[in-house]
């Protein structure tokens, strides 16, 4: 595809700031967890807390910047332009979801994670010569197909062990 030095700087750029936007999509889901949780311990014990009770404290089981595991799943847009690029589902928006006991619409932070890569997909693309953008969004294309079977056999698997 032939990227200048500085066209790998700028998309690595962008990656990154969708990274932070991802972690911030985790830890706010992760903080309504806590929330519910604690609320449910709340209400289980009588309304009253006991030194040992996770109200109050407790962490949130995520490392100090907010991510599971992070890194650059599925090559990302630093070489991700190369090697993948979007990582977005394919398929309706919503399919599969349910909502959770919680009340979190499952999917939901998948959807927001999803948009963020198209966002910084569509960002990144900008910074591309035409026949580089012809390229990245057959790349792109292809990686967003193969993706969606996945989630669909995961999603098969899951209800077949039901």
């Amino acid at each position: 595809m032939g990227l200048s030095d500085e066209q790998v700087r700028e998309l690595e750029l962008r990656d990154q700031e969708r990274e932070h936007e991802d972690a911030a999509v985790r830890d706010e889901v992760e903080k309504r967890r806590n929330q519910a949780r604690d609320a449910k311990a709340v209400s289980s014990s009588g309304g009253a807390s006991s030194p040992g009770s996770p109200v109050g404290g407790g962490g949130s089981g995520m490392s100090g910047n907010g991510m599971r595991g992070g890194g650059m799943r599925g090559g990302g847009m630093g070489s991700g332009m190369r090697g993948g690029g979007m990582r977005g589902g394919g398929g309706p928006r919503g399919s599969g979801s349910s909502v959770t006991k919680d009340g979190d619409r499952e999917g939901s932070v998948q959807d927001r994670i999803d948009a963020n890569d198209t966002k910084a997909y569509l960002d990144g693309e900008s910074l591309l010569r035409e026949d580089q953008r012809e390229r990245a969004r057959e790349i792109a294309s292809d990686f967003r197909e193969k993706l969606y079977e996945r989630r669909e056999a995961l999603r098969a698997q899951a209800e077949a062990g039901k």
